[in-house]
């Protein structure tokens, strides 16, 4: 069985169709969880966040993150990289399935996705991202051609 991290007590991200839209934080959205803990956002549009750091969508640090059937679009880093994704680390996993990665902006490198952990993309693309799509991950993002 697959622990999953609550957002509010007794409430599961991701359930039904959700939108995360229109936050500004030091880093993008983040879902606190402990390592061994999946979070799982189905459905879900991370839309026009925006983060000082990086992960200016969504900011993982450690555990397993599954995005499905939603998008991480037009995002900011205004002061560092991934400007829709950070995955942080060599403890986080990322798997995307049919979510786009589109739109984002990072100040500093991976406009789309930096990946520092280990991530898994399946009808998932990675572009029209802004200052480039992946590159400057210390880990290679599948499917991402920079």
């Amino acid at each position: 069985m697959t622990r999953r991290c609550a957002v509010a007590a007794g409430v599961v991200l991701g359930l039904a169709p959700y939108a995360v839209a229109a936050d500004a934080a030091p880093r993008g959205v983040f879902i606190p969880c402990s390592p061994d803990r999946a979070r799982m956002l189905n459905d879900t549009t991370v839309r026009r966040n925006s983060a000082v750091f990086g992960g200016g969508g969504l900011f993982s640090n450690a555990g397993t993150t599954t995005l499905s059937g939603g998008g991480v679009v037009l995002n900011q880093a205004t002061g560092g990289v991934g400007g829709g994704i950070l995955n942080n680390g060599r403890l986080s996993v990322l798997h995307l399935h049919d979510t786009p990665v589109t739109g984002n902006q990072a100040a500093e490198t991976a406009g789309g996705i930096f990946n520092g952990g280990r991530v898994t993309a399946a009808g998932s693309p990675v572009t029209g991202n802004l200052p480039n799509d992946c590159a400057g991950s210390p880990a290679p993002v599948p499917g991402c051609a920079g």
